[in-house]
């Protein structure tokens, strides 16, 4: 991980849910005759999905995540219902390599899959503006706002029961900068037992960077973030790849997906 910067290259699981061809409208009701509708996805066009803003539902996701202790987290395969409430279901990612997971999401619940993403955070208490670029709202959000690198759309690839997804670029969301929920009181997904740290990697032993006031700390994410509307009663089997250039780094997860 690039400690520097710690701008995790997180593919929350089932990610790439894109879709802009595959896109049929908005999120679709929760009576019985949506049973025969089939995967639908929320449009991009749409500014407020379930009253929410594309960025703020992107904060929501990671908030959902670092929340959760690494110990137990879903992000490294541990159960998919920690933190979730209200309509949309978050589903994790994860750092690299290739994953099978299962998971059984309530009938009723949009399901939100970040594809490809990165994230920026920072710990006030220890740097300032004057120690790390980026230890405040306006350092965070410029961080994030030329993401992907030099506009070039990463390699992604999803498909939902063998039938591939199109329009991924149409889902990237770069966010304001959000407070980030991460456990006092236990190790964050981002804890690394290294004494050499910086700007980026407050997350020491016993979490020294919030040891008084166990505030969130400021956060900025870019991604592609798209939203799948509640799906029907049934199983389903989600699956996403990504890579970088010369495919030396690759997320490869299928989700079986339960809805009851």
């Amino acid at each position: 991980m690039y400690r520097r910067r710690w701008l995790a290259e997180l593919v929350r699981v089932c990610a790439a849910m894109s879709l802009i061809a595959l896109v049929t409208g908005c999120p679709a009701g929760d009576d019985d005759d949506s049973a025969d509708e089939g995967w639908t996805w929320v449009d991009p066009a749409e500014s407020s999905p379930f009253g929410q803003t594309w960025a703020d539902w992107a904060a929501a996701s990671w908030n959902t995540i670092t929340g959760i202790p690494a110990a137990t987290n879903p992000l490294f395969g541990g159960d998919c219902t920690q933190g979730q409430s209200g309509d949309v279901w978050f589903l994790a990612g994860s750092f690299g390599g290739e994953e099978t997971r299962n998971c059984t999401i309530p009938h009723g619940k949009a399901i939100h899959i970040p594809v490809r993403n990165t994230i920026g955070f920072a710990c006030p208490e220890l740097f300032g503006p004057e120690d790390c670029a980026w230890a405040d709202a306006e350092g965070l959000e410029g961080l994030v706002a030329d993401w992907p690198p030099d506009g070039v759309v990463p390699a992604m690839w999803v498909d939902v029961d063998e039938t591939p997804l199109e329009g991924i670029e149409s889902y990237l969301v770069h966010s304001s900068a959000f407070e980030m929920a991460y456990p006092t009181d236990a190790n964050s997904i981002f804890y690394i037992e290294d004494a050499d740290f910086d700007c980026g990697q407050p997350w020491l032993e016993g979490n020294e960077c919030d040891s008084e006031a166990g505030a969130p700390k400021l956060a900025a994410t870019a991604g592609y973030y798209p939203m799948a509307a509640p799906p029907p009663v049934g199983n389903y089997t989600l699956h996403f790849r990504t890579e970088n250039e010369d495919a030396s780094w690759v997320i490869d997860i299928t989700y079986n997906l339960t809805v009851e």
